[in-house]
């Protein structure tokens, strides 16, 4: 190694951190660089870690290049590579830096030669045109459809996403398999990428963390890697955190991660199919990940199963070029796949999916499309059968022998609490395990107008909110109907 190399880079890293970069975490990231050589052309640099060349040089090419003008008034390029056998034979090069007068000295004040702002080597706008985001697939908050089931996690999403740190720390999100808490997740990382890009974010699959998180511990490289890739990444996004039980190292170490997190207002977001308090952990850790906002995801109702059909549909037509098939679906149709789907939003995309597909192939197009045909399309897609056995008939049933009430008293109305209350529990699970209207719920329940089941359904949530042993009867009771 040359020792006009090193010092060019030891004025150029020192240069860097004196000025921050834009970016507090920079100092971190150069560690993993060693300066090995320099030519007439370019400087390069070597490091054993290819998830750190990765983002150096998505990020901070431009930030390194600027700084190494500023600091030696030449227009070098910058290269970073992992084996040393990329390097070129040097036997050639004239690695003389004697007679340039660096612009940059430690002692002063900087002195702009570039494009550098005062503010920071490059400002959002520039890096994003210079290196353009990739996204990490098109999960974003303009493709979640929001609906009453999900609204309040859609906002505590969208809010932490706007403010990094700063609000809703940890943010919890749990539900059902396939009711949109992946796409939540991959929605703030994008939303993040696009406009906080001086932010480093880290999603995994918490199956993957653990994978990662075993083989660091009797790997010192692999240790680096993991201490870079989550300790040192600005936002975490960890989903299915429920995968955590019986893994109480991994466990630990999570626990760690969010501490060291909150306490440099980095931002953490979990997911799991259930609430902190029930997953099998020690209590001081479903506390932590409780310690911020935990948002459910609640069954879509019909309606916006509905929008996430007709939203999903249009979507697959444009991936496809065929942008006319969405004349060739009636409402009817439409109405009928919704019913026969379950609560879960992956199948009725894979349905969704597997309709246009049909669509784009069939020999004429301009025939009507029957309900038959629909049914056979989408019934191997449609795996679990419980959407179609579940009905307010079968809710009411269950509810009625849970509480022992008679089917007469439970559509009554007779107000007492011994009633009523049965009736609520009967009237919101209605709502939740069927998709039915409101008002179809009324007639069901002795004519009652579309108030009174909106009402019953606002007062069960509320109680499951201020009640764990609430919550869980209704959890007990949703087992039990689904059997």
């Amino acid at each position: 190694m040359s020792n006009n190399v090193s010092e060019l880079w030891a004025q150029t890293t020192a240069y860097i951190q004196q000025r921050g970069g834009g970016d507090p975490q920079i100092g971190t990231y150069l560690t993993y660089l060693t300066p090995e050589v320099l030519s007439d052309t370019e400087i390069i640099v070597s490091t054993d870690n290819s998830f750190a060349k990765d983002w150096v040089e998505r990020h901070y090419t431009l930030t390194i290049k600027d700084a190494i003008f500023s600091v030696s008034g030449i227009d070098y390029g910058f290269r970073i590579v992992v084996s040393k056998e990329e390097l070129p034979d040097t036997t050639n090069y004239q690695q003389n830096l004697s007679g340039v007068s660096p612009v940059y000295e430690m002692r002063g004040e900087p002195t702009l030669t570039s494009s550098v702002s005062t503010g920071s080597f490059l400002s959002p706008l520039k890096e994003i045109e210079k290196n353009p985001v990739v996204l990490t697939d098109e999960r974003t908050f303009e493709s979640f459809v929001v609906g009453d089931s999900n609204q309040y996690a859609f906002y505590a999403a969208l809010g932490v996403a706007k403010a990094p740190g700063s609000i809703y720390n940890p943010l919890f999100i749990y539900g059902n398999s396939g009711l949109g808490k992946t796409h939540l997740l991959l929605a703030i990382e994008n939303y993040i990428k696009l406009k906080h890009p001086q932010l480093r974010t880290q999603y995994a699959q918490t199956t993957d963390f653990v994978g990662d998180f075993t083989k660091m511990i009797s790997n010192e490289d692999k240790r680096r890697e993991f201490d870079f890739k989550y300790r040192q990444a600005d936002v975490i996004l960890l989903d299915d955190v429920q995968y955590l039980e019986g893994k109480i190292e991994t466990t630990g170490e999570v626990f760690q991660i969010i501490n060291h997190f909150k306490g440099q207002n980095k931002q953490v977001i979990l997911s799991a199919d259930r609430a902190p308090y029930d997953i099998d952990l020690d209590a001081r850790y479903t506390s932590r990940f409780s310690s911020g906002p935990t948002m459910d995801i609640q069954p879509p109702s019909f309606e916006t199963k509905r929008a996430i059909f007709e939203n999903y549909f249009a979507y697959c037509c444009r991936k496809i070029e065929r942008p006319d098939l969405t004349d060739t679906i009636s409402s009817e149709i439409i109405d009928r796949i919704i019913d026969l789907s379950s609560d879960n939003i992956r199948e009725l995309e894979g349905a969704t999916a597997s309709l246009v597909a049909f669509l784009s192939v069939r020999p004429n197009i301009s025939s009507t499309l029957t309900i038959e045909e629909v049914e056979r399309r989408v019934a191997n897609v449609f795996m679990r059968s419980e959407a179609k056995r579940i009905n307010i008939g079968v809710i009411q049933q269950e509810v009625e022998v849970f509480y022992k009430i008679s089917h007469d008293d439970l559509i009554s109305k007779k107000r007492s609490q011994g009633i009523s209350y049965p009736r609520q529990v009967a009237m919101y699970l209605s709502r939740r395990m069927t998709g039915s209207s409101l008002p179809d719920i009324g007639k069901a329940f002795g004519g009652k107008d579309h108030t009174s089941v909106m009402y019953a359904c606002n007062q069960i949530e509320k109680k499951r909110q201020l009640s764990k042993e609430t919550d869980k009867e209704i959890e007990s009771l949703v087992a039990l109907i689904k059997k």
